[in-house]
């Protein structure tokens, strides 16, 4: 999940999010994955926030189940 991140822009710029993807998100683990092969570390920090913007379990489940 990519809420809120730091990154050399550089590297963003790089990899950046793969916007060819039309169905229910994964953007955000498919630039996880890049991280992880190129090597790159990865610091989790305490910074947590609040989703305002939650929908029903139903809807949620059902785009996950999209092809």
């Amino acid at each position: 999940m990519t809420n809120n991140f730091l990154i050399p822009r550089q590297l963003f710029l790089e990899i950046q999010f793969d916007e060819t993807l039309r169905q229910y998100g994964h953007e955000d683990t498919l630039f996880g994955m890049e991280l992880a092969r190129r090597q790159v570390p990865i610091v989790h920090i305490d910074n947590p926030l609040e989703h305002i913007g939650l929908e029903p379990v139903d809807v949620f489940l059902r785009k996950t189940e999209q092809d």
